[in-house]
């Protein structure tokens, strides 16, 4: 059909097959365009959702490795064995050692030990009686105080008697005046058998004292 204007006839423009198909191919290839991006989004969403779900697991197995390590390496290899953990079977010596001889306070008990050389005494222990040490002056008049400790045997274990050695003040200040600085040793053990002679052989096996030299043994 023809509009009639006052310029004259003009003709509606026709769209022929050609065009038809030439649409149809960009519309489809505009819905391609769009399924790829559509696709490309979804792919980033989910790649997003990997990255966060391989975070959290990152963070679980650390978590998982680390309480792994805590609880079977460090607690029980190192924290364990340095008794810094689970304290109630452990032993505490601290100890002052020169030429041979030893002084060792042991906690928990709060004992003392002293080792000459050849004959190890206990302080600080209950005495089955009362007993007094006289001091005695040295070369300068100064008087050394002496304190009854039990001597025990270090083969048995078993006191044999009570002596007048230096009080525990004067064999600490001994051991200073040689600049001995006290060291420490934390064994695990059962307390209740833990006794002189346990803590003499300890003192032994870690080279602190040779009892070769003990003339009685």
């Amino acid at each position: 059909m023809l509009l009639v204007t006052g310029l004259g006839r003009k003709k509606i423009p026709r769209i022929d097959r050609q065009t038809r198909i030439v649409t149809t191919m960009q519309e489809k290839y505009l819905k391609k365009v769009c399924n790829i991006f559509f696709y490309l989004s979804q792919s980033f969403q989910i790649k997003k959702m990997n990255d966060r779900i391989i975070r959290l697991f990152v963070i679980a197995l650390a978590v998982i490795c680390a309480y792994v390590a805590y609880e079977y390496l460090m607690k029980r290899v190192v924290l364990h064995e340095l008794c810094l953990v689970d304290t109630n079977d452990c032993a505490w010596l601290q100890y002052w050692s020169y030429q041979n001889t030893v002084l060792v306070d042991m906690q928990p008990t709060g004992y003392s030990i002293f080792f000459d050389g050849q004959t190890a005494f206990t302080f600080g222990v209950q005495l089955s009686r009362e007993y007094i040490c006289q001091p005695v002056k040295d070369s300068d008049g100064k008087e050394i105080n002496y304190d009854p400790a039990y001597e025990v045997n270090i083969v048995t274990g078993i006191p044999t008697g009570v002596k007048c050695i230096l009080s525990r003040a004067n064999l600490l200040d001994f051991y200073q005046k040689n600049n001995v600085q006290p060291q420490n040793i934390y064994v695990r053990t059962d307390l209740s058998k833990f006794d002189v002679r346990a803590i003499i052989n300890k003192l032994q096996d870690v080279g602190i004292i040779n009892l070769s030299t003990v003339k009685n043994i």
